[in-house]
């Protein structure tokens, strides 16, 4: 796995990424409350982990295959939502 992570935005999200990491790690999300992702209600550590996830896999494809139409809509989809995830939880 690459330990290098693909540029997110040109704003300041890639920020607040690499902080939301750190947060997951002490554990700042642990009884924060439940997050509606796609109809499925989850924990807001379980959503932000899944999409971290998302974020690195991203980052592992080759870069033949992050230029396919459908990698680049599901990763800007994938960016839409960690905005709204950081409007939620700053």
């Amino acid at each position: 796995m690459s330990t290098a992570r693909p540029p997110v935005t040109s704003d300041d999200l890639d920020a607040w990424i690499a902080v939301l990491r750190g947060r997951l790690a002490r554990r700042e999300f642990d009884g924060l409350g439940r997050w509606d992702a796609d109809s499925d209600t989850l924990d807001v550590d379980r959503v932000a982990r899944i999409m971290l996830a998302d974020l690195d896999h991203y980052g592992d494809l080759a870069a033949e295959q992050r230029q396919d139409p459908r990698i680049v809509a599901r990763h800007g989809l994938l960016i839409q939502d960690f905005r709204r995830l950081r409007e939620r939880i700053g």
